[in-house]
């Protein structure tokens, strides 16, 4: 449903977020960064925008088909997390 939500509103960057760690959690590594990059690219460099950055870097250290465990990820001290 999250999925089909995000297709049907591309603009909700937050709703796509989520999206990009719900593919994670499912061990779709590359599917999850492929979701956030379009954030991470985000021109007005929002804290989602770096939010987004830092956990590109995460993931990329994540193997593909083994679902990420979000509770070992610690976010780069430039990210706002508010």
């Amino acid at each position: 449903m999250l999925v089909k939500a995000a297709r049907l509103a591309p603009f909700d960057l937050g709703q796509a977020f989520q999206v990009g760690h719900l593919f994670a959690s499912e061990g779709s590594v590359a599917a999850a960064i492929g979701v956030l990059q379009p954030i991470a690219a985000n021109p007005h460099g929002s804290a989602l925008s770096r939010q987004a950055q830092s956990t590109i870097e995460f993931l990329r250290t994540q193997p593909e088909g083994v679902p990420v465990n979000f509770g070992s990820y610690v976010p780069t001290p430039e990210v706002d997390m508010e």
